[in-house]
């Protein structure tokens, strides 16, 4: 597993701190994330925060991509009717203040109330409901959608789907924050992929987009923050804007990011060069945050009939005994790494503690060249 992505913030009186998957805060403060503030000019009227972000995005259309810049952009400008707790995987209310399945196949999402797009009009369950049908044709997702037989709002705060047969994982998927279901005004869902006008309801509202240069946001000064949801949480929860503007400038070269945060040109940047971020640790100008974990790498085996060697249980085995983990992350990360024996990180509620650990990292040879031998293995 392997978690090599630093971000870095100006440190003193504008340093805004986060949490994992956001870098120094700037990350957050993009999704209208609940941030604690430095010293006195965060958080005051007429703030404005310069992001140095690695590569341009899909973000007005969100239900086209997964891409973490997407993530970035996009949650700061739409809300979902539910979300995923990153501590514990279990759904929360956003858009939805709450639901309850009348029966295995049929369930009532109660909508929150006084909830306004950037357009100036209210969200109601008819927006929500033009929101999942689109996305049932359009998102990037929307294969885990096949089962919804009807879609209905019958009153002006109550969404009712129904599904062809039972799927237990109805609302995981519903509050998935992949491609999340965003919802946006239904004369915008009317409209085919990426000809819709970026107007959601949350926090921040596009200023203005050039491609290749810049993206600006101000503060939403009707959004409305779901009360009910505590504390930030992820890329969701209670989002509050402490800054009146945010201007993402798209900065490709990692040493021109830095470049910008040496000079206090920017305030934050998105990623910094795992090198470089040793270099700058004990900056008195700049904080470098390591967030783990980031991302999972796999090495996956051709085990079907075609595979040739490794079609062979025996020679999978002795690959896995041979890996010397450490060795590869070590090389392919600069040192910024944490090792995991499962699929899952240890911060989910699905985390195996002791399945496959045995086996995990073995780095050894000679037990890698005997299994090879029993399976026969001929060079194949």
């Amino acid at each position: 597993m392997a978690g090599d992505y630093d971000g870095a913030g100006i440190k003193g009186a504008d340093r805004l701190m986060t949490q994992r998957m956001v870098a120094a805060g700037a990350l957050a403060l993009a999704l209208g994330l609940v941030l604690t503030s430095g010293q006195a000019n965060a958080g005051k009227r007429n703030d404005t925060l310069e992001f140095a972000f690695q590569r341009e995005t899909d973000f007005v259309d969100r239900i086209h991509t997964d891409s973490r810049e997407s993530a970035t952009l996009s949650s700061a400008i739409y809300d979902t009717l539910l979300y995923q707790d990153p501590a514990t995987g279990q759904a929360t209310g956003l858009l939805a203040k709450s639901w309850i399945w009348k029966d295995d196949r049929t369930i009532d999402l109660d909508l929150r109330e006084g909830v306004k797009f950037h357009n100036g009009k209210e969200m109601t369950s008819a927006d929500a409901k033009a929101s999942v049908e689109r996305y049932g044709r359009l998102g990037f997702d929307r294969a885990d959608f096949t089962k919804i037989k009807s879609i209905a709002a019958p009153d002006q705060y109550t969404l009712t789907i129904t599904l062809s047969e039972r799927v237990p994982s109805f609302i995981e998927q519903l509050s998935s924050p992949r491609a999340p279901m965003v919802i946006i005004p239904a004369e915008e869902a009317s409209k085919e992929a990426n000809k819709i006008s970026p107007i959601g309801t949350g926090p921040f509202q596009l200023v203005e987009f050039v491609p290749d240069s810049h993206i600006k946001m101000k503060r939403f000064e009707d959004y409305k923050a779901n009360e009910g949801t505590g504390e930030r949480n992820g890329f969701s929860g209670k989002k509050i804007a402490y800054v009146d503007t945010v201007t993402f400038r798209i900065v490709p070269e990692a040493n021109a990011r830095v470049a910008a945060m040496e000079t206090r040109a920017g305030h934050f940047s998105e990623s910094v060069p795992n090198l470089t971020a040793k270099r700058l640790k004990d900056s008195k100008e700049i904080q470098i945050v390591t967030l783990m974990p980031w991302s999972m790498g796999f090495a996956i085996l051709n085990a079907g009939p075609g595979g040739g060697g490794t079609a062979k249980l025996g020679v999978r085995r002795a690959i896995q005994a041979a890996i010397d983990a450490d060795e590869i992350m070590l090389i392919s990360t600069d040192g910024v790494y944490r090792l995991d024996h499962a699929f899952n990180y240890p911060e989910s509620q699905y985390f195996s503690a002791e399945v496959g650990k045995a086996v995990y990292n073995q780095a050894n040879p000679a037990k890698a060249k005997q299994l090879l031998t029993e399976a026969g293995y001929a060079g194949e």
